[in-house]
């Protein structure tokens, strides 16, 4: 469903700059929200909206990626969408403090 949303959208929207294939993580990040909560038409798919929030970490520093860092430290803290990992989120949550 995620990949089919990604599809109709228009070119570079999900992109920065324009033209190049790096992923913006604020689009990211909201992107795994709606998944996480099943809106915009998107069906509730928790392991997706981890999986996008995971690659938006992947761009830290960005301001989006701590934001991303945060709420995937909450998913690891209560297991909502993966194994509860202590660990994973203070981690998660030390990265999004920086």
């Amino acid at each position: 469903m995620v990949r089919n949303l990604l599809e109709t959208l228009p070119a570079g929207r999900f992109k920065h700059p324009p033209g190049t294939t790096e992923e913006h993580a604020g689009c990211l990040f909201m992107l795994g929200r709606m998944t996480m909560r099943g809106e915009g038409g998107l069906e509730v798919d928790k392991p997706a909206g981890v999986a996008l929030w995971q690659r938006a970490v992947a761009k830290l520093p960005d301001r989006n990626s701590m934001h991303a860092a945060f709420h995937l430290g909450m998913c690891y803290l209560r297991g909502d969408g993966v194994d509860v990992d202590y660990a994973a989120a203070r981690n998660l949550f030390q990265q999004a403090a920086a």
